[in-house]
């Protein structure tokens, strides 16, 4: 199809979830970033259970379920929250990042979410081929080691070995 000049095309995707801002906003509050404490860290994490039931139940009802048996999504309410595992209780942070990675599970961003904050634990599968470790970077490209030798021992230098293991300088 070709555009004319005064058309535009249309993208129909998500940039960032309601839930996810949320999440971000429920950190950010747990860690001291903005002022208010645990109760606002709280709100926001159910805000974004909430939001993301919604969202949820959206695609359901737009029938992109079909041939899925979902659980029946109407019966949510604040009784959800008194379960152990999504109550706002123990390690607050720890159930944050778990459900910043559920948000995400279809998505890259759920692996750079993993990478930043180590949550949730994730076991290798039997046949990985680094030590049982899930890298954390890529390497350089041999093309960048062979046409800009002195930048990337440079670098090296600064960041650590160029291993699919070595953490990255933004995730440390």
């Amino acid at each position: 199809m070709q555009l004319k000049s005064n058309e535009q095309p249309t993208y129909n995707t998500v940039w960032m979830q309601y839930a996810e801002l949320e999440l971000m906003m429920a950190e950010a509050y747990e860690k001291g970033w903005i002022s208010g404490g645990t109760g606002e860290a709280e709100k926001h994490y159910k805000a974004r259970v909430k939001a993301s039931h919604d969202y949820w139940q959206s695609r359901v009802e737009f029938g992109l379920s079909k041939g899925l048996d979902l659980v029946a999504m109407e019966d949510f309410n604040d009784d959800y929250f008194l379960k152990d595992e999504a109550a706002y209780s123990g390690n607050k942070l720890q159930k944050i990042y778990l459900q910043m990675w559920l948000s995400q599970y279809n998505n890259i961003e759920g692996y750079f979410q993993w990478r930043r904050t180590g949550f949730p634990e994730l076991i290798p599968g039997a046949e990985t081929q680094n030590g049982q470790k899930i890298p954390v970077r890529l390497n350089y490209p041999v093309t960048t080691k062979a046409n800009n030798e002195d930048n990337y021992k440079a670098a090296v230098a600064r960041q650590g070995a160029d291993d699919l293991n070595t953490r990255m300088w933004l995730i440390k």
